[in-house]
C-alpha cells in the first residue's frame, strides 16, 4: 500500500476547494512498518492526536488515500483496521461487533431489493450526528440494541403506537448500508422500558422505543446491503420500508 506524507497546510488547501474531501490517515511510531493508528478525516483532522502520541519515538503522520467522499474513506478505514487487526492499533475501539465486522460488510455494495424485503417491515436510520464519537462498527450486540431502538419518533408512521405494533420487523441502517434486523415484539413509549448499555435521555412527546430480538435469517440476508435515502442519512429516524 503506498502512502505519502503530506503537511496541514497542504491538506487545509487541497481539501478546502474539492467535492471529494475526505482522506485516510495513519501514524506510524519509530520505524515499525505496521501503523498504530488508522482514521479519516477531513481538514487538519490527522493532526489530532498528535498529543495522544507525543510519546511515541520518531513518530509520522502518513495520508494513505486522498481525494474521497466520506462513504469511501469509511470503507478504506474500516477495510485498514480489519486488515492490520484491531488489537494491532491504538485506535479507541470497544471489541468486535458479534461473528463478523461490520467494515467486511460495508464492502459490499448489493443494493437491497425492496421486492425482497417481507411485508410490514420499518427501517431505522441512525444518525450519524449522533453517532459521531462512536465507532458502530466495534459495538456489541447490546450496544447495538439499545443504540437502534431508543427512541423514535413516529411521525412517518401514521397511526402511533397501535401502528407501529403491527409490523412484524426492523431493519436498521447506518452509511447508507443495512446493519441487522430485528424481529419486533412490541413496541413502547420511550423511557418505559430497560436499557443494558445507553443512558436515558429526556423524553420528548410521542417518542417510542422497541423490544426485539435479532432475526438471523434476515440479518444473514440483508447486512451489508446498500439502501440510501437522502433526507434520512445524516439526521437519523425510523420510517416505513414496506407495507
Amino acid at each position: 500500500m503506498s502512502s505519502k506524507k503530506i503537511s496541514s497546510q497542504a491538506i487545509l488547501r487541497n481539501y478546502s476547494r474539492s467535492e471529494k474531501k475526505y482522506y485516510v490517515y495513519a501514524y506510524y511510531s519509530g520505524n515499525d512498518i505496521i501503523p498504530i493508528y488508522v482514521g479519516k478525516g477531513i481538514k487538519d483532522r490527522c493532526l489530532a492526536h498528535l498529543d495522544e502520541f507525543r510519546n511515541e519515538k520518531n513518530l509520522k503522520v502518513y495520508i494513505i488515500k486522498e481525494n474521497l467522499t466520506e462513504e469511501e474513506a469509511y470503507k478504506i478505514e474500516s477495510a485498514c483496521i480489519d486488515l492490520i487487526g484491531v488489537d494491532k492499533l491504538k485506535n479507541k475501539v470497544k471489541g468486535h461487533h458479534s461473528e463478523k465486522h461490520i467494515a467486511n460488510q460495508l464492502l459490499v455494495e448489493e443494493e437491497l431489493k425492496i421486492d425482497q424485503v417481507p411485508n410490514k417491515s420499518l427501517i431505522i436510520y441512525l444518525s450519524e450526528k449522533a453517532l459521531i464519537n462512536q465507532d458502530i462498527s466495534m459495538m456489541d450486540d447490546l450496544e447495538l440494541y439499545d443504540r437502534a431502538r431508543y427512541c423514535w419518533s413516529s411521525s412517518r408512521v401514521s397511526g402511533g403506537l397501535n401502528k407501529l405494533n403491527t409490523y412484524k420487523y426492523v431493519f436498521i441502517a447506518f452509511k447508507k448500508h443495512i446493519i441487522t434486523v430485528y424481529k419486533n415484539i412490541h413496541w413502547f413509549k420511550a423511557g418505559t422500558t430497560q436499557l443494558f448499555k445507553r443512558e436515558k435521555e429526556k423524553i420528548r412527546n410521542n417518542r417510542y422505543e422497541f423490544v426485539g430480538k435479532i432475526d438471523n435469517k434476515l440479518s444473514k440476508k440483508f447486512a451489508g446491503m446498500y439502501y440510501f435515502k437522502e433526507s434520512w442519512h445524516f439526521g437519523g429516524g425510523l420510517d416505513v420500508l414496506k407495507e
